[in-house]
């Protein structure tokens, strides 16, 4: 999964990030960066989930995540392996 950062509005609108395919586009521009990337992620291995499915899903692994998972997740997303 690849994940791009964009620092304007995505395709017109003001949306916080979108998933398509194993590309993950998240706007730093507006929202919180790992909730957003977590919610896209959650759209990519659920795809038949609703949106609030997701929403709610997001929430409650935001909830339950230490600072030490919140930084590894904010090293993955802008130090992917290679």
């Amino acid at each position: 999964m690849r994940v791009r950062f964009k620092n304007c509005k995505i395709n017109r609108q003001q949306v916080c990030g979108y998933q398509q395919g194993n590309l993950i586009v998240i706007n730093l521009m507006k929202g919180n960066i790992l909730n957003t990337y977590i919610h896209e992620v959650l759209h990519y291995r659920h795809p038949d989930w609703s949106h609030k499915q997701v929403y709610r899903e997001t929430a409650k692994r935001m909830r339950k995540l230490t600072c030490q998972q919140k930084l590894c997740l904010y090293r993955r997303m802008f130090c992917p392996r290679r």
